[in-house]
């Protein structure tokens, strides 16, 4: 009798915890389930589509068009040196936002910045929660929201934010998930953005946003 009421009270205890766990789960995905449909209307407000330009270079450039897009063309106009390291990625990503015009804003930083703390959120989630392989599964549903050019957006952009810091990037547990969770592959998988990466960033640089074996993988089947 007293073996059994021991018994039926440690599952009663257990019983209680694992409820106190799924509810605390439930409430980590409620959290990521809010974000993520809000993501979609921060990181595309309408105001992006109708940013301006204008670049001195060997002539006057302006142009016109969506703000993420307006980026890939900077590039692509040859408007910087290649191969550049992250200090310089930086400097390249800090020249282009200073010469846009964008609505009522100057800069793209709230978009990256929601988009920063999104997937900072889902990092710093419990891990008896939300595990690792679970961390970059929402990592990726994040990712599978952003197009081509915002990927090299937020690439350069995190350039810059690492810049300004005394942390390895090959060792920023941020990057780390990150490359992990693929988010830039499919930039390197498109010839024309993988064009511009190799162009314009310096292979060990790529290598902390993108594996470097996935890499080799993609240019020795192309």
């Amino acid at each position: 009798m007293a073996f059994a009421t021991v018994f039926a009270a440690a599952f009663a205890a257990c019983a209680f915890c694992y409820s106190k766990f799924i509810s605390r789960f439930q409430a980590e995905n409620a959290v990521f389930t809010q974000m993520y449909s809000q993501q979609n209307m921060v990181i595309n407000n309408r105001e992006y589509d109708s940013a301006t330009i204008t670049i001195s270079h060997f002539h006057i450039i302006s142009l016109c068009g969506n703000a993420y897009r307006l980026f890939s063309e900077y590039l692509k106009r040859n408007m910087c040196k290649s191969d550049n390291g992250l200090n310089e990625m930086a400097q390249i990503w800090t020249d282009f936002t200073h010469s846009f015009i964008c609505g009522n804003s100057s800069t793209l930083s709230p978009a990256f910045k929601y988009l920063h703390d999104e997937i900072k959120w889902i990092y710093n989630a419990e891990d008896n929660l939300v595990d690792q392989e679970k961390k970059r599964s929402y990592v990726s549903l994040v990712q599978s929201q952003l197009n081509y050019d915002q990927l090299l957006c937020y690439m350069f952009n995190l350039a810059r934010y690492n810049s300004t810091r005394f942390i390895d990037p090959k060792k920023d547990t941020y990057i780390t998930l990150l490359r992990e969770s693929k988010f830039f592959e499919n930039l390197y998988d498109s010839s024309d953005y993988r064009n511009i990466l190799k162009k314009y960033v310096k292979r060990s640089v790529l290598e902390i946003f993108i594996s470097k074996d996935y890499m080799d993988e993609v240019d020795n089947r192309i």
